[in-house]
């Protein structure tokens, strides 16, 4: 049989539960071992895609430790793999109902794109009945389980049921967009005997053809690799600002207590500003005083075709070893701006190329109050989740984050260049000062192309 119109490698939560490469190497492995029973033995002509190849090749389930091998069970070493046969990502999932006019015509009522559908046809192939028998079980499981996507931690790379598909394979391209993933994902449809027998034959226990559908709550899915557009520390070396005092100016009375530096931190309620004295007079003309602030720009290209990219921001919230007072401190007063560029501005590096930006208005304006020091805050535009690392566990934190221009999900951009603005407080941040043992602030913006088909 072929599998030519099918996918080469379909995985969910953290199982590749089909791989044409490995199930093409298990089958040769099999037929060279005489591995399968007499007068039976499939042929089978699997389209294999270049990217999905290992770094070390696959020798059979037991010397690569398969994920559904286990040496308690001798039987699992006996099924080779799932095959996709089909393509599973087809049609739009746009839709809008039409109602009749009074007299004459249509009404056209509002359009819906709902969460995509992915029928999956599939051959089972092994060299014995009992191991189909465990690998039906085993697929079985996964799809109906999904056990490493039940893990409780947002930071977990298989939170949300994550299932990705081989939809194009790249031919020489530089990045790999053709290996796309989708969150929210489960099974609706569990795993059945399909009604078209006509490739297994007299050899079922060898081969098995099986059908199942999963659904997914978003109808958009991303490439898996990312483009890296921003990866800046902040460094009291750059172009900096001082701080408007009518609009920037920082407030803060309390009294320290005792507190979890992870948990929530109600303003000043557990760790002060550092509010420093003026080193000189108000301005009254432009109202400012010498509070400083820290720009850290980065502008990409041009994005690439009709696609949209959808951001994933890591804010890292440096640690100094020598410095207890920081550790108190943690990073605050953080803003976060993005701007688009049909312009094709220069980045902000001076005081020549900020004045070019007065008067661009950001798409999106993040401002965040605290992050605990050692910490790494996410905001994910493709999961639209938010979360802390602090202290090894991962939790939503979405309570010290708001958006004063534009929505923080879907955090998208357009198909034209834009420019990233990182703005640190120069007094509630850890700096870039090449001291030993010293961990900058830091903001690092990827971005991943979102697809809709």
């Amino acid at each position: 049989m072929s599998s030519g119109s099918g996918t080469s490698i379909a995985c969910y939560g953290c199982v590749d539960f089909a791989n044409n490469e490995r199930t093409l190497a298990y089958y040769n492995w099999a037929c060279a071992e005489g591995m399968f029973p007499p007068n039976c033995t499939p042929r089978i002509n699997l389209c294999v895609c270049d990217a999905d190849a290992p770094n070390i090749p696959y020798v059979d389930p037991v010397t690569d430790e398969v994920c559904w091998y286990d040496p308690a069970a001798p039987e699992s070493s006996e099924f080779l793999g799932v095959i996709v046969l089909n393509r599973p990502v087809k049609n739009s999932t746009f839709s809008r109902d039409v109602s009749d006019n009074f007299i004459e015509g249509s009404i056209l009522n509002r359009a819906m794109i709902k969460g995509r559908s992915f029928v999956y046809d599939v051959l089972l192939l092994a060299t014995s009945c009992e191991g189909m028998a465990y690998g039906k079980e085993w697929l079985r499981r996964l799809l109906e389980d999904a056990p490493c996507s039940s893990s409780t931690s947002q930071c977990d790379p298989c939170f949300g049921k994550r299932m990705s598909i081989r939809t194009t394979c790249p031919t020489g391209a530089a990045t790999d967009d053709g290996l796309h993933e989708w969150f929210g994902v489960g099974l609706v449809d569990g795993l059945a005997d399909s009604d078209d027998q006509a490739n297994t034959g007299k050899c079922c226990c060898v081969l098995q053809q099986m059908t199942f559908t999963m659904q997914s709550e978003s109808p958009y899915s991303h490439a898996t690799l990312p483009v890296g557009v921003c990866n800046l520390p902040v460094d009291p070396d750059d172009y900096t600002r001082c701080y408007d005092w009518l609009v920037d100016c920082i407030d803060c009375s309390c009294e320290v207590v005792e507190c979890d530096r992870c948990k929530y931190d109600p303003v000043c309620s557990c760790f002060p500003f550092i509010i420093p004295e003026p080193e000189l007079p108000r301005n009254e003309c432009e109202d400012c005083i010498p509070l400083a602030k820290i720009y850290e720009c980065c502008c990409s290209d041009d994005l690439p075709g009709v696609y949209d990219t959808t951001f994933k921001i890591d804010i890292y919230s440096g640690i100094d070893i020598n410095n207890e007072e920081f550790l108190d401190r943690g990073l605050r007063d953080f803003v976060l701006k993005i701007y688009q560029n049909p312009k094709g501005l220069p980045c902000i590096t001076d005081d020549e190329s900020y004045e070019m930006w007065c008067n661009e208005v950001p798409c999106t304006e993040i401002n965040i109050n605290y992050i605990p020091y050692d910490s790494t805050l996410t905001i994910d535009g493709r999961t639209e989740k938010v979360t802390l690392t602090c202290g090894g566990v991962c939790k939503p934190y979405d309570h010290r984050i708001s958006n004063t221009k534009g929505s923080l999900f879907p955090l998208l951009s357009s198909c034209e260049p834009i420019m990233v603005c990182a703005e640190f407080s120069y007094y509630n941040s850890q700096l870039l000062d090449g001291s030993p043992g010293v961990s900058p602030s830091r903001i690092k913006v990827d971005s991943y192309l979102r697809f809709r088909n």
